[in-house]
């Protein structure tokens, strides 16, 4: 669809002019000036600072007022002066500011570094690395999405974010700044370039114009064949799993095999090649943070669906920071979730199945016990918000092309659950009242509810976790004794808070649980352990107290 796209477009207007190419810091410099100008106020304010300001030194050093008064023609200088001034203090590492680093660096890293600094986002960082540097990525401003989106290259709801990864892997091999066929603008110092119009366009200036019959065609074509195809499923399916070899991922595989599925596995840490084909997949390793090695491994694997299960919780302890604690797990659920999104997209995959989180995540107000339709928090605790941004960042990505994101009661039946070792050790108090709600669930019984989503989920978020959300002073306690552990201290949240910080005591006194009806309704789930007053015995290993039987979960059958 790309090359008749751009052979329409040469057709009617010809073979677009190469970009000037500037060095990157001027780029990066330029490109903060163009935000929400023309290009002709972005030129004049440009030529006047550095007419000013000769060298990039005096630019950061200069009165920042002064700075303003010389951007003015611009626009909006009183934010894009200190703006700039900021990012050329964080480029000057003792010495001139420089960044001419980034061309030593793989484009995912760059852009992670070029993202980091003040009032540099996607779209900005975009520009740098393709007009400066010549990496082909696609920067994705408000028109170049709304009319990818017309188009149907990428789903009417998905955020820059993904469509940014979407349409650079859609047009990677079209893109370069340097050459004829590059769809980049032609330079604003080229006036031809510039004022060039077509006799349509310069009769209908002004007005509302129809998009060409060959164009409206494509789009309509591109829209049909996503929704017939967005939720095509087979009996059996090849299904791309990220983060393979973790806790809930080595359930998951041989559920899947067990039901007739081909399963694609991806692992990081050295070894687990070999359990991922013991248990029936077909191991490939993978940094989820490469964008070109994600979009090469799910070409490779040509897959049905691709579920996301990878985070990096493995051997993490408990901390009273965790947007520290979960940094690199919301790199994974960020620009992780990204690429995997616009690498499926890239293949024409539609069935997008994704982990998300459950517990003290809805907001504290109202009931105890939350469905997918109540709010999220929007006040989480400072310590928590990253954690909660990142979550947020996944599910809305994800619901915007049509998937099916899970959101997990706390997992537990694994021997490195988290939870295991501060309540051994006595370290997991009881805060206040222990009023706090958390919603648990078998990763077993996860595992089979991930399958039942991937067979027949409808897009949405379905809650994932057992029948009883419960307080922390009525599940505590029995998570202690099948531990053979003492019984958890209660702390007043005044004391807690110095000791643990203000996320511990909102978690442990206000958080609401999850109700899994939607999931039981529209999966047909079964749980092998419908509360944690058996799972927690049965795993930890003292009896369960009422007798219940217990089972591991599987997929019912007669879904």
């Amino acid at each position: 669809m790309i090359d008749r796209i751009l052979d329409l477009l040469r057709e009617r207007y010809g073979a677009p002019s190469a970009h000037r190419r500037l060095p990157p810091l001027d780029e990066l410099v330029l490109t903060i000036l163009s935000q929400n100008t023309s290009d002709t106020n972005c030129e004049r304010a440009y030529a006047s600072m550095r007419a000013r300001y000769p060298e990039w030194t005096d630019v950061r050093d200069a009165d920042t007022a002064e700075l303003e008064q010389v951007l003015r023609p611009g626009g909006l200088a009183a934010q894009k002066a200190p703006r700039i001034q900021a990012v050329l203090r964080e480029l000057s590492d003792g010495g001139p500011p420089r960044l001419d680093w980034a061309r030593e660096l793989a484009p995912a890293d760059a852009m992670a570094r070029l993202v980091a600094f003040p009032g540099v986002g996607p779209k900005t960082a975009s520009c740098v690395l393709l007009f400066s540097l010549d990496v082909p990525v696609m920067p994705v401003d408000t028109h170049v999405g709304r009319v990818s989106r017309r188009l149907g290259l990428i789903p009417e709801r998905m955020p820059d974010g993904p469509a940014h990864a979407a349409l650079t892997a859609l047009c990677s091999r079209h893109i370069s700044s340097s050459s004829p066929t590059a769809a980049a603008p032609a330079s604003p110092a080229d006036p031809a370039a510039a004022s060039a119009r077509c006799s349509t366009c310069a009769r209908t200036a002004g007005r509302r114009r129809r998009r060409p019959a060959d164009v409206r065609h494509i789009s309509t074509a591109a829209r049909v064949m996503s929704v017939e195809t967005q939720h095509e499923r087979r009996d059996t399916m090849r299904v791309f799993i990220a983060g393979a070899s973790g806790a809930i991922g080595t359930r998951l595989v041989p559920q899947l095999v067990e039901r007739g599925h081909e399963v694609v596995g991806t692992y990081r840490s050295p070894g687990k090649d070999e359990l991922l084909r013991a248990l029936g997949a077909e191991p490939v390793a993978l940094d989820l943070l490469d964008r070109e090695a994600v979009l090469a491994a799910v070409r490779a694997a040509a897959p049905d669906a691709v579920v996301h299960q990878a985070t990096a919780l493995a051997g993490r302890q408990f901390s009273r920071n965790f947007n520290r604690m979960f940094a690199a797990t919301n790199r994974l659920r960020t620009e992780g979730t990204d690429a995997l999104l616009a690498a499926a997209w890239d293949v024409g995959v539609r069935l997008v199945v994704a982990q998300s989180f459950a517990s003290y995540r809805y907001a504290r107000v109202g009931g105890p016990v939350k469905t997918e339709d109540d709010p999220l928090d929007a006040d989480m605790p400072a310590a928590m918000r990253e954690v909660g941004a990142a979550m947020r960042h996944l599910e809305e990505a994800v619901e915007s092309v049509g998937g099916i994101v899970l959101r997990y009661g706390g997992f537990y039946g694994d021997p490195s659950d988290g939870l295991l070792d501060p309540v051994r050790k006595g370290r997991f108090p009881i805060v206040g009242d222990g009023g706090g709600i958390f919603s648990f669930v078998h990763l077993d019984d996860a595992a089979a509810a991930t399958v039942l989503a991937i067979e027949h989920g409808r897009p949405g978020i379905y809650n994932v976790c057992d029948d009883e959300p419960a307080a922390v002073r009525d599940w505590l306690p029995v998570m202690a004794e099948a531990l053979g552990a003492r019984p958890p201290r209660r702390v007043p949240p005044l004391v807690a808070r110095i000791l643990a910080g203000k996320a511990a005591v909102v978690m442990g006194t206000e958080a609401r649980g999850a109700s899994n009806s939607k999931a039981r309704r529209e999966l047909g789930w079964e749980l092998g352990y419908p509360s944690w007053r058996q799972g927690f015995p049965a795993v930890y290993g003292a009896p369960a107290r009422d007798g219940a039987p217990v089972a591991i979960a599987r997929p019912h059958p007669s879904s």
